[in-house]
């Protein structure tokens, strides 16, 4: 699903319409979503690496967006976290269809339970049976 908002206290005097990947346009019905926002939502299937051009009033503005760029993925699900020496293995599945997100780098935040302090890294995680793991 793709969302637009834009500033607007009156959307019944813009239009959006959505370019897939220089293919099918859609008309995307702006609604005010608070005072000074008009927001419209599409179902789309991303697929990673694919672009789209939202057109607002006949072309009076244009912006490009790349799934890639601004795509946020489900929240995975940690299947086992196992502790050796101090060391902790973290095994999850990432609840995305390959087709649609397929990263060689994942992004994975660390803390102690009860700790505020977070840390945060890439990585590029090893695969095993369905799930990944660092």
């Amino acid at each position: 699903r793709i969302y637009c908002q834009l500033k607007s206290q009156n959307c019944s005097e813009n239009s959006l319409i959505l370019t897939e990947h220089l293919k099918k346009q859609y008309d995307c019905p702006l609604q005010q979503c608070s005072s000074d926002q008009c927001c419209c939502s599409a179902e789309f299937l991303l697929i990673y690496g694919e672009h789209f051009t939202a057109e607002v009033n006949n072309k009076s503005e244009l912006k490009t967006f790349y799934v890639t760029e601004s795509f946020k993925p489900k929240a995975p699900t940690i299947k086992s976290v196992k502790e050796s020496n101090g060391n902790f293995q973290v095994r999850w599945i990432t609840n995305m269809d390959g087709k649609t997100w397929n990263p060689e780098e994942t992004e994975i935040t660390l803390c102690k339970k009860g700790d505020t302090e977070k840390v945060s890294k890439r990585i590029i995680p090893a695969k095993n049976d369905g799930l990944q793991y660092h």
